[in-house]
Parts: C-alpha cells; sequence; structure tokens
C-alpha cells in the first residue's frame, strides 16, 4: 500500500527511463551514417584550408627575394653561395631547386633568404600540406634549421625555386636577376614538385615573376612524372617539360 502511494506521490518528471538497446544502437548508426557524410567535406575543408595558407607563404617568399634583390643590383639568390662569397648558378640536379643549406653551412636557393635575416620565421618556408615531404618538423630539432631528415646531408624545402635552366645540355639558370622575369610567364616557385604526389587537390601552387600566385591543376603533369625512370634527379628532359607547363 504504501509503494502505491509513494508512486502516486512523485511526479512523472522525475521517474528515469533508459534507453533500450535497439535505440542506443539506432542513435549510434545514425550518428555513424552523419560522420561518413560530413569527414570527406571536412577533408576537403582542411585541405583548401592548407592551400590558402600555402598561398602567401609563396607570396612572402618571393617578397623576400624582392627585397634581397632590391639591395643587390637587381640579382637575385643563386643556387648556392659559397664561403667566399662565390654564387653559383648551376642546377646540377633537378632536386637541388628545394635544397636550403647543406651541412658544411653553405646556403642554397631560398635558405639565403633565412641567411640574410629576409625571412626569419622558418615554418615560411614549408608548405603546410600533408602531401608536402619535407616538414618544418623535420628540421627544426632542437632548432631551425637542423639537419635531421634522412642523416645529415642538410637541410631541404618542399618547395622547387627558381627551376628554369637555359637547355637539356646547358643546366645554368636562365633567371639571374628580378629583370630576367617576364610577368607572369616565368617561375619563381613551385609548390610541391616531386614524384608520387601532388600538394593541394589535384594541383600546384606556382609563384609566377611578377610575384602572382596561381594554383594550377594539370593531371598530364602527373603523367610525366609518372612515365620518368628518375625524375627525382636528373631525367632533365621531363624536368624541363614540366617546367614549361607551369610556366603558361
Amino acid at each position: 500500500m504504501f509503494q502505491a502511494f509513494y508512486k502516486k506521490l512523485i511526479p512523472r518528471i522525475y521517474v528515469k527511463r533508459g534507453f533500450t538497446l535497439i535505440e542506443l544502437l539506432v542513435v549510434i548508426a545514425i550518428i555513424s551514417l552523419l560522420m561518413a557524410i560530413l569527414m570527406p567535406a571536412l577533408n576537403r575543408v582542411r585541405k583548401q584550408a592548407r592551400r590558402v595558407v600555402c598561398a602567401p607563404n609563396m607570396k612572402q617568399m618571393c617578397t623576400a627575394v624582392v627585397m634581397f634583390a632590391d639591395e643587390r643590383e637587381g640579382k637575385i639568390p643563386p643556387v648556392r653561395e659559397e664561403r667566399n662569397g662565390t654564387w653559383m648558378h648551376v642546377q646540377e640536379n633537378n632536386h637541388e631547386a628545394r635544397w636550403f643549406r647543406t651541412d658544411n653551412d653553405i646556403y642554397w636557393n631560398l635558405g639565403l633568404l633565412w641567411k640574410y635575416k629576409y625571412i626569419k620565421d622558418g615554418k615560411i618556408f614549408y608548405c603546410p600540406s600533408k602531401q608536402a615531404y619535407f616538414k618544418y618538423k623535420d628540421y627544426s630539432d632542437p632548432v631551425f634549421p637542423t639537419a635531421v631528415l634522412g642523416g645529415g646531408w642538410g637541410v631541404r624545402v618542399p618547395y622547387s625555386y627558381n627551376p628554369i635552366c637555359k637547355s637539356l645540355e646547358d643546366r645554368e639558370r636562365v633567371v639571374k636577376n628580378m629583370a630576367d622575369f617576364k610577368a607572369g610567364a616565368s617561375l619563381l616557385l613551385v609548390d610541391v614538385l616531386r614524384p608520387g604526389g601532388v600538394a593541394h587537390i589535384n594541383g600546384w601552387n606556382v609563384a609566377r615573376g611578377d610575384l602572382s600566385v596561381d594554383f594550377v591543376i594539370d593531371p598530364t603533369i602527373l603523367e610525366d612524372i609518372e612515365n620518368s625512370d628518375n625524375f627525382v634527379n636528373q631525367d632533365y628532359e621531363t624536368w624541363d617539360l614540366i617546367m614549361d607547363k607551369l610556366r603558361m
């Protein structure tokens, strides 16, 4: 009798009722379905955001190149600067366009912007894309730039700097001064151009001689890379073909 009276006394709002197993499974299934629908879209947004961050980084590097040149009678950073101050302009291998500094403290390409303090944040030199093979964290232990990735050869960046050479036989760079750039036609930086991957959602950011940054999508470039036997090192024919495609 007391239990019956107690139940009437307590309002129904305070009576607890748990989920059944079926209801719980239905909720989990709905959440899983929503996640499956939303995750690809979220990943695409993340990739788009990384590309958006990458473009102004490239713009900042290009601006630093202009500042470098303004103080050196229009001359832009060379392939490398020897310890005695001699500038070298011959790109002996394709991958040398990505070198930043070597173990013997010789600075290359964009590395000269760091050496002479035109850029003081090392992260600027690294693409935020997950597709980037070389990352800032690989060269910042304990401080940047530290040669730690793949041994002690030196420091590399994911961008190919000023990669255009005179010909297949003559690997001297065409552009040595800002005046050599043709607005919108010549390359200054190429974003993550290497075998096996693209930088951002099927394409690359490309910085031009007029300091503009374009996003280029060209499926034939990946085909050229895949068909090359030794693109990463000395396949200059494929390398120059790709540079011509990106140049326009």
